[in-house]
């Protein structure tokens, strides 16, 4: 998308969605590879990264080596207090160019969900992650919907929405229809915890105007990773990269 900085200047930016299923786990640090396979564009990208797998034994100098000139806000795997069901990995983050003024604005484990938002304050772009395995329980992925709306009614008007995330709603739960005026979504049969779940997002989605570009499979044939934006105008390419080196996720 082309974006208007404060000064009224334009300049493209990409923003990258990736499963990194592990960004820097024993032995191997896979910054490198994103930052070479997603920056060809000639645009500034910002990076919602899921799967990030991040600990306090991950020193945030570990990942900026790779990103020099960026902010890194993380939101790593945490046991939680309010829903006991804690599972291993797991976590989101954001990599954002400094130039566009990064700032934090909120994150939250469940101990099996995560989000993360990072306000982009010199083109009002407010940029939203989103980790939720295929085995959450509705509950658990009900306080980060929560936050998120919490989030969404503190939305100034001039402000950009962008939600992306790893949702893991298979086929037989949520699929994509390409209309005209951008996808449209399906629900379809599933138990009635997942139904919550599916119909929870999507009406968030919907109360506030969210349009989701996604169309793609993005791992085999499944389009488990969404992108929603409040201005798909500005949208000038949406495109499914496969990265064997990063994830089984395009």
């Amino acid at each position: 998308p082309d974006h208007a900085a404060a000064d009224g200047s334009t300049n493209p930016i990409s923003i990258s969605l990736l499963n990194c299923q592990g960004l820097v786990t024993k032995g191997k640090n896979k910054c490198n590879f994103i930052y070479d396979e997603t920056s060809q564009s000639g645009a500034d990208p910002v990076f919602a990264l899921t799967e990030s797998w991040l600990h306090e034994g991950v020193l945030d100098a570990e990942i900026l080596h790779y990103f020099q000139d960026y902010c890194l806000f993380r939101c790593d795997r945490k046991s939680s207090e309010t829903v006991h069901e804690t599972k291993k990995h797991g976590g989101c983050c954001i990599l954002a160019p400094n130039r566009l003024a990064p700032k934090p604005v909120f994150s939250l484990s469940t101990g099996t969900c995560e989000i993360i938002a990072a306000s982009l304050s010199k083109i009002k772009v407010l940029v939203i992650a989103i980790y939720r395995p295929g085995s959450a329980t509705h509950a658990n992925f009900s306080l980060i919907l929560q936050k998120l709306r919490h989030c969404l009614e503190q939305v100034k008007d001039e402000q950009e929405i962008w939600l992306l995330g790893d949702f893991n709603f298979p086929p037989r739960l949520l699929t994509w229809h390409n209309a005209e005026n951008g996808p449209i979504p399906i629900a379809s049969s599933g138990n009635t915890e997942e139904k919550a779940s599916v119909s929870a997002l999507l009406e968030l989605a919907q109360e506030y105007f969210l349009q989701q570009l996604v169309t793609e499979p993005t791992r085999k044939e499944h389009i488990l990773d969404l992108v929603f934006t409040s201005n798909d105008t500005i949208v000038k390419n949406v495109k499914v990269s496969r990265l064997p080196k990063i994830s089984d996720h395009d």
